[in-house]
């Protein structure tokens, strides 16, 4: 092999001209695969951090549903279909409970607002914004990204909607007012019973710990009132089932009998004795000897206090888990655990949560891949040309080298042996410029110019994100092309008759 790589080398250098451009090639080929690639990783990186850790945690469990369903609705070719909710609300979250690899849970409702200010101008917005219905509680603690600068955060069982600074800046803008904590909004919001209007007052201001447009258009709402704008059955979502017993009371005889009335004369026969003891017994009222001793309970005219009970009706159900690779895993499990039970759920990844934005990377993947495939054809067809100069001219060489006793397995080693030699020396080159580059970029900070970049790139500004696989990968993918381009000048090479080399010099 030292002998191959000596000899390599020379021949290299004698032909250097030739040598420099199959190199240049290479070195270009790699420094786009390196920048591409890290360009490609760092979006989904960013996407993938965004998502799980501000909205959609690892896992998504939501109603069975036709077409593509994200954390922002169904994606329904016809238009607004809406987002059904999921049965068995209380038996799925029993079962998560002993789930393992399951961090934290959290349930979600998610709904369109158009945002109006009583006594503003007819000319003025209206505003249209995106809605999360939550439980104050757990959000907070799995999403944490929102921090409350003003006001009070929600709270349980309390009516209120958290705004982002911004979102609110454009809203005073658009109806020019000077709305702020505590002040009441109208939402009006398409649902099953067509459109809505709720009174709510803006409860607080939040901030984010990562900034980003697109992130500050959410408005936090409880999840009751937005079940009330979207027209949501907020009660038992089964059927009731009534006895025969119950059912007879449906009858039209039944109700004279229910009364005991006298169809003829109409009177009501009453088999109740209005007695003084028996009021007394239906007021709860302590019957003493003397009538001034009476006492009244203070249970009877007390109003009965409403206790804040769950709503067992939710769109999404959002789990936290250790990792992705687990959470590949609870997905399967969940799946087939809802196909036993004959529970219409499904679980989901975070890129269907995602939505829109995680097909739109994966669109950005598919073209920049498709637009490599190209290059690499380009620089195989512009390297193997190259090549087969570099062995049109040296016909006489190889021929005498094979004249004096050369192996085609000798004149094999040591053309691959040039061209590996090229690819490794100039690969480098290239990997280490593409390095370059990504750090310039990374100083230059370029800004995302709209909500979508800002998303892309996990932030207001791009920083790369390198991954070792990526700019390994780029450097031997390019060596992989140009043994490939090797092939047919090889074989050339191999068909040189050492008499007709010797003659044609």
């Amino acid at each position: 092999m030292p002998v191959l790589l000596r000899i390599a080398i020379r021949n290299l250098r004698q032909h250097s001209s030739k040598s420099l451009i199959i190199g240049i090639i290479m070195a270009v080929g790699v420094m786009i695969l390196v920048v591409g690639n890290t360009l490609i990783n760092t979006i989904d990186t960013g996407i993938e951090r965004s998502f799980i850790d501000n909205y959609t945690g690892n896992i998504m469990i939501t109603g069975v549903t036709d077409n593509k369903i994200s954390l922002f609705g169904v994606q329904s070719p016809g238009g607004f279909e809406e987002t059904p909710t999921i049965p068995d609300y209380p038996e799925i979250m029993e079962h998560l409970a002993s789930v393992s690899g399951v961090i934290d849970i959290t349930s979600q409702v998610t709904g369109f607002g158009i945002i109006n200010v009583e006594g503003a101008a007819e000319d003025k917005g209206p505003y249209m914004g995106l809605l999360f219905g939550i439980k104050p509680g757990e959000y907070s603690r799995i999403f944490d990204n929102a921090k409350v600068t003003e006001g009070e955060n929600l709270a349980p069982g309390s009516e209120g909607l958290l705004m982002s600074r911004s979102n609110l800046d454009t809203l005073n803008e658009i109806f020019e007012t000077d709305l702020g904590v505590g002040d009441k909004i109208l939402i009006t919001a398409p649902g099953s019973a067509g459109f809505k209007i709720r009174e709510v007052p803006i409860s607080g201001i939040y901030s984010l710990e990562f900034d980003s447009e697109a992130a500050s258009f959410i408005s936090y709402i409880d999840a009751q009132t937005l079940r009330v704008l979207k027209g949501m059955n907020l009660g038992n979502q089964g059927e009731i089932e009534l006895s025969e017993e119950e059912t007879s009371l449906l009858s039209a005889d039944s109700f004279d009998a229910f009364f005991d009335v006298d169809a003829l004369s109409g009177e009501a026969e009453l088999e109740f004795e209005m007695s003084e003891d028996n009021i007394f017994s239906i007021l709860e009222l302590d019957t003493g000897v003397n009538e001034d001793e009476i006492v009244i309970s203070d249970d009877v005219f007390a109003e009965k206090e409403e206790v804040p009970t769950e709503s067992s009706t939710w769109e999404y159900i959002l789990l936290k888990t250790v990792n992705q690779r687990s959470a590949l895993r609870i997905i399967a499990e969940l799946n087939l655990w809802f196909d036993d039970e004959g529970i219409t759920a499904k679980a989901w990844d975070w890129k269907a949560a995602a939505g829109p934005f995680s097909t739109t990377a994966d669109v950005i993947r598919i073209v920049f891949n498709i637009a490599i495939i190209l290059v690499a054809i380009v620089a195989i067809i512009i390297m193997t040309n190259t090549l087969v100069i570099n062995v049109v001219e040296r016909t006489a060489e190889i021929g005498t080298m094979r004249a004096l006793g050369a192996h085609k397995g000798f004149i094999r080693r040591m053309v691959s042996t040039e061209v590996f030699t090229i690819s490794i020396i100039f690969g480098f080159l290239g990997m280490i410029a593409g390095i370059i580059i990504l750090l310039i970029v990374g100083l230059i900070g370029f800004e995302a110019t709209n909500a979508f970049l800002e998303i892309l790139f996990a932030g207001p500004v791009l920083k790369p994100v390198f991954s070792l696989f990526s700019v390994l990968g780029s450097w031997i993918i390019v060596i992989i092309i140009g043994m490939i381009a090797n092939i047919y000048p090889l074989r050339l090479a191999l068909k040189v008759q050492p008499i007709k080399a010797m003659m044609s010099e």
